[in-house]
């Protein structure tokens, strides 16, 4: 059980076997909890500091809205291509960005952006939350409805998405709620993902990852929405610019921000690792970057088939989301807003373990930690470390699996058997 009681609180995630804290266990979690939103405040605080106000209020969106503006002008909205600066997201998304225009003025316009930012933060919560069977009305689990709140809302990723205007929160959303509504509300988790993908590409993963026939109907649904976003993009912006996003695309996958202020990809973590041990550091990124792709896709592909029982979703849940974050060749702080739902995941579930559990609280608090380790412990921290949680995130579902692997312990009492 778990929940409040007189002289204390238990430990989330632990199905029947809660871990009650009480006295001093209690003091320590809540002194954690204080520790992990003070390192958030620093990490705004210094991020205000390198960035001030107002010049840099919503600064990606204002990326966002030149893109926008070149339309207007009759230009193509990727006509910058310098990465950071320029419009990198499929032309669906000038639906969102035209939407965000139409407010006016920039304090209004961040209201709004704010609102619905928050809105997606917490949705994306209660939609774990329900993903993991626990109802805030329900007073065993109100108490892990808490603690998920504080670690979202303290979650220092997302105070730099909402400071600078990103769409990551509104992309995190659509990614759990594609995968968490799949078996009980396909249409509406296929149209989740293809509002998703319109906006960026990161949640076209899922489809992949959901290659069985009972969840034709979330197929069925992203196909007729993002056809109709498809339409309706293309015949209020122009249908070229289908061609011309595809174009930035391609340059993206080969673009590596490298060194101490380079991106928190795991090519660039070698890259820095390379230097500091006098190694070349040229001319391997795109070979690593897609040996990479191709091992962690495998892992995900192999996910989706150990969990084709409906088994395990939780862990698989949490596998895609490491995944599908750490992957990319560009990796921002930013971006890690996406790992939010699925380290939640794994330090609520009551599928995983403790050292799951224990792995997820790792990541939370370097991640937290960013703005004291940069520039150069970030990018050798965050990632390993995340990565090694995925690892064993896999490895546990394929203990999980059985007749996956020997069962050592059975072979070792035939052999003694025999020998008698």
């Amino acid at each position: 059980m778990n929940g409040l009681a007189a002289n204390g609180l238990e430990m989330p995630g632990l199905g029947d076997r809660a871990w009650h804290v009480s006295g001093w266990r209690l003091a320590g979690l809540v002194s954690l909890l204080v520790l992990y939103v003070g390192l958030d405040v620093h990490s705004q605080v210094s991020h205000l500091l390198d960035k001030p106000l107002p010049d840099y209020l919503m600064e990606d969106y204002s990326y966002y809205a030149r893109g926008f503006a070149r339309w207007q002008a009759g230009e193509s909205p990727y006509a910058d291509r310098v990465i950071g600066t320029a419009f990198i997201y499929p032309p669906q998304s000038l639906l969102l960005v035209g939407f965000f225009e139409s407010l006016g003025a920039l304090p209004g316009k961040f209201a709004v952006y704010a609102t619905l930012a928050l809105a997606a933060l917490v949705g994306s919560v209660l939609l774990v939350l329900r993903g993991l069977d626990i109802s805030p009305s329900d007073p065993r689990g109100d108490q892990r409805v808490w603690l998920a709140l504080v670690l979202a809302l303290g979650f220092a990723p997302f105070g730099w998405c909402l400071y600078l205007g990103q769409v990551n929160p509104f992309v995190a959303f659509t990614v759990a709620a594609g995968f968490f509504l799949a078996e009980r509300k396909p249409y509406a988790a296929g149209a989740a993902i293809a509002v998703g993908v319109a906006i960026k590409l990161t949640p076209l993963v899922l489809l992949v990852l959901l290659l069985h026939r009972r969840y034709l109907r979330v197929h069925i649904a992203f196909a007729v929405a993002s056809v109709a976003l498809f339409l309706i993009a293309g015949l209020v912006f122009g249908f070229e610019h289908y061609v011309a996003y595809l174009a930035v695309a391609r340059e993206l996958k080969d673009s590596f921000p490298l060194g101490l202020n380079g991106s928190l990809s795991l090519v660039n973590s070698l890259y820095l690792i390379a230097g500091a041990l006098h190694l070349p550091t040229e001319g391997w990124q795109g070979s690593v970057q897609l040996l990479y792709t191709l091992v962690v896709g495998s892992m995900l592909l192999l996910g989706a088939w150990l969990t084709r029982d409906g088994l395990h979703r939780h862990l698989f849940y949490a596998l895609v989301g490491l995944g599908m974050t750490l992957m990319p060749n560009v990796l921002w702080y930013h971006h890690l807003v996406f790992l939010l739902p699925a380290l939640l995941t794994l330090a609520l579930s009551s599928q995983s373990s403790v050292l799951l559990r224990a792995g997820a609280s790792i990541a939370f608090g370097v991640i937290q930690l960013d703005r004291l380790l940069y520039p150069k412990l970030d990018k050798l921290t965050t990632t390993p470390i995340c990565l090694l949680l995925l690892l064993l995130t896999f490895v546990e579902l394929v203990r999980f699996s059985p007749g996956l692997l020997p069962d050592f312990r059975a072979l070792r009492a035939r052999r003694l058997a025999s020998a008698r």
